[in-house]
């Protein structure tokens, strides 16, 4: 399935599809078969879910799904299986696959002692 159609086949569109429930994305990342954007300081993902979404389960979204734990986003960068974000008070948030949760990925925002 494609990052917002579940009914495409699974090779590539040849057209752009809407995101339902993204209407004023400030900032968008991207990683394997799953996006996310922050909309008015909050992060919301779709596609194929790995932990990605930060949803706290493993179902996938093909309309934009909230992350929860994090507010006041101004900043996200996605990985092949992970995510992470800046917050407006310097804070760093990430989930999925990461360093901190290894092979098992965090379903939550965790937050990163720097």
């Amino acid at each position: 399935a494609q990052l917002a159609d579940p009914n495409a086949n699974e090779g590539d569109l040849n057209y752009p599809v809407r995101v339902k429930g993204i209407e004023n994305a400030s900032m968008i990342a991207v990683g394997l078969r799953f996006g996310c954007a922050i909309q008015l300081g909050e992060v919301f993902c779709w596609g194929e879910n790995g932990g990605t979404h930060g949803t706290g389960d493993l179902f996938s979204h093909w309309s934009a799904a909230r992350t929860k734990r994090v507010a006041n986003v101004i900043r996200i960068s996605a990985g092949y299986d992970s995510v992470c974000v800046l917050t407006e008070d310097r804070a760093v948030w990430c989930w999925g696959r990461t360093p901190i949760s290894g092979n098992t990925p965090s379903l939550l925002p965790e937050l990163v002692a720097l």
